[in-house]
């Protein structure tokens, strides 16, 4: 059986039922999983805190991670928090996702939100950027 990578979208083949947990992807060296792994969703529901930011209600989901309106507890105010869907993410992804953070962070303009800061809370990293309604 083959199936497809979900960063290159190369043909990778299923051998056997060991490895479903932990494929490799040979074009792109990426690692996923065939396991249904709980998102982020589940893994951080309505008012967990995530640092100083107690998590209020989903906003949107993309392809790499998802948003929550989130209360900046510190500073008493509205904020978008960014988690990736994944947790435990390949240190490839983690790197991705970070270079994410420092490129929106470097734009400046009326109508782009600010990136504040990033960070991690034990195994979860977190973009933290201005809550628009």
């Amino acid at each position: 059986m083959q199936i497809r990578c979900p960063h290159c979208q190369n043909g990778v083949e299923v051998v056997d039922e060991i490895e479903f947990n932990d494929m490799s992807c040979d074009s792109c060296g990426s690692h996923f999983s065939l396991v249904s792994h709980p998102d982020a969703e589940t893994l951080a529901p309505k008012e967990q805190m995530v640092d100083q930011f107690r998590l209020e209600q989903e906003v949107g989901t993309g392809a790499f991670g998802t948003v929550y309106k989130a209360r900046d507890t510190e500073l008493d105010r509205a904020v978008a928090l960014k988690i990736p869907r994944r947790l435990n993410m390949a240190e490839e992804e983690q790197d991705q996702f970070l270079r994410e953070a420092r490129a929106a962070a470097q734009l400046s303009h009326p109508n782009i939100v600010s990136v504040h800061t990033v960070g991690r809370d034990g195994d979860t990293l977190y973009i933290v950027s201005d809550f628009v309604d």
